[in-house]
């Protein structure tokens, strides 16, 4: 029976498993190679290290989007705030591309993280996007 790799996604008759460590679970994966073993262990610790500072700066930048909307929604509506709210979680998503374990899953985690930053570049253009409408179009 074959079996899918949890980093590659790659099927393959003889893949290995092993047991990663994130915030004090321990989850099963198969990883078809030593190469994807590696590389997936190295990305859990990464993600683990620095889970924290990836959830600070999406909370700084919603509040402090909020913040800057609030003081500016006379001057350009707000534009600049919302800007913030957009650009701040796009860039927490770019350099730190965590997803759900269900994505890991479904599509692995080589893809998975090519989807974060995916994510997080749409997350920054949507922001542009609203920007523009709100600053140049709106008035």
């Amino acid at each position: 029976m074959t079996h899918k790799c949890s980093w590659c996604y790659r099927e393959s008759l003889d893949c290995k498993k092993m047991e990663l460590q994130f915030r004090d679970q321990f989850q099963e994966a198969e990883v078809c190679s030593t190469e994807c073993e590696k590389t997936f262990s190295d990305f859990v610790r990464y993600a683990d290290k620095n889970f924290r500072k990836f959830v600070l700066l999406i909370l700084i930048s919603l509040v402090l989007g909020l913040i800057v909307t609030f003081w500016r929604i006379k001057i350009d509506y707000g534009a600049l705030g919302v800007l913030i709210i957009f650009m701040g979680p796009g860039l927490a998503l770019i350099k730190y591309p965590f997803v759900t374990p269900q994505t890991v899953e479904r599509y692995g985690g080589k893809k998975a993280v090519f989807f974060g930053r995916v994510l997080g570049l749409v997350n920054m253009l949507i922001g542009v996007v609203f920007w523009f409408v709100l600053a140049k179009v709106v008035p």
